[in-house]
């Protein structure tokens, strides 16, 4: 898999023109310490600079509320079509 370097910018719109693909975005926690990697799908911009996504680990258990968001300040990184990007 290759890594690539990029800014905020060009993540975002990796993500916004993902079309439906799975991805696995990486993004530091509110609270505590650590990162959070979740395997998602993107879902829409709620506001600026925050991103919804649908976590599909709680798509496949069904549960009633399968969506997720977090800021762009707080993106470490992401994977999607077979290529790794770390945002600067």
């Amino acid at each position: 898999m290759k890594t690539t370097r990029i800014s905020r910018t060009n993540a975002l719109e990796l993500i916004k023109n993902s079309k439906g693909r799975f991805m696995t975005v990486e993004f530091k926690k509110i609270k505590g310490a650590g990162n959070r990697v979740i395997n998602c799908r993107y879902h829409n911009n709620s506001e600026l600079g925050v991103v919804c996504i649908t976590d599909m680990s709680l798509v496949r258990i069904k549960a009633t509320n399968p969506y997720k968001s977090f800021k762009m300040d707080n993106l470490v990184g992401f994977s999607l079509n077979k290529t790794t990007y770390r945002v600067r």
